[in-house]
């Protein structure tokens, strides 16, 4: 979804907490009026795909891997070498989810 791409991006945390929404970051008044809008959008997205909320998933332009969610934890978080993983595969061992 484009606009918790766009809010992960610009470094704002959506976090889905049931049926509420807790957000971390600098918003502004038309942020939070976008999000009073299509909050119910936004919390569907979060629930089918996981990732999108986690502080260690990310886009890496310039790879094959162009525009796919990835998931930077074992690369980065765990000091392991080599390239990040896409998050459909990651999901599956993710200690962040435990």
């Amino acid at each position: 979804m484009d606009i918790i791409r766009d809010f992960m991006v610009r470094g704002i945390e959506l976090i889905p907490e049931g049926d509420r929404l807790r957000v971390r970051g600098a918003l502004t008044e038309s942020d939070r009026e976008l999000i009073r809008e299509r909050k119910a959008e936004i919390l569907k997205s979060l629930s089918q795909n996981i990732c999108l909320g986690c502080r260690a998933s990310g886009y890496w332009d310039y790879s094959h891997y162009a525009g796919k969610l990835l998931c930077f934890h074992y690369a980065v978080f765990e000091g392991r070498s080599g390239k990040p993983k896409p998050c459909i595969e990651a999901r599956e061992n993710c200690p962040r989810l435990t």
